[in-house]
């Protein structure tokens, strides 16, 4: 499976919603549930920027996998040393990164799991960014397919 899936989608979701205690079915509760939407779907839009740069720059040797990918990208988009790079928090990363997170800038199949599950963008968003939502190992989880 693919980190451009339906499937890794929901996960996030899961995850963050979670860490909002913010309910998935049954009574939801405006703002929050609207703000959770669109923080999921910039969560996983940074995951398939993550995804796209792994597949682009992983060498045999080195996988990018877990934040190395989001440290390589740092790294050669701005030229800052490594320790400049983890200091970032996660507000500040998506700061750095926001013309790749632009929708046009994604694949077409993302762009159509984001619009099914968070067609609303933007307008009402949490103030605050909590490091836990984004889980830089969560790609790890994804079976390989298998070879037949």
């Amino acid at each position: 499976m693919s980190v451009i899936s339906e499937q890794y989608f929901l996960s996030i979701r899961s995850n963050i919603a979670n860490l909002r205690n913010v309910q998935l079915v049954g009574v939801v509760v405006e703002p929050q549930w609207t703000q959770t939407k669109n923080r999921i779907a910039l969560i996983f839009a940074l995951e398939v920027v993550l995804h796209l740069h792994r597949e682009k720059y992983s060498s045999g040797w080195d996988n990018l996998q877990g934040r190395k990918a989001l440290d390589h990208l740092l790294i050669q988009k701005y030229s800052w040393t490594i320790d400049q790079v983890r200091s970032l928090e996660l507000r500040e990363i998506i700061l750095c990164l926001q013309e790749e997170l632009l929708p046009q800038n994604l694949p077409q199949e993302a762009i159509e799991i984001i619009n099914m599950y968070s067609p609303s963008r933007g307008k009402q968003q949490f103030d605050d960014y909590l490091s836990e939502e984004w889980d830089p190992d969560l790609h790890l989880q994804i079976q390989p397919p298998r070879p037949w």
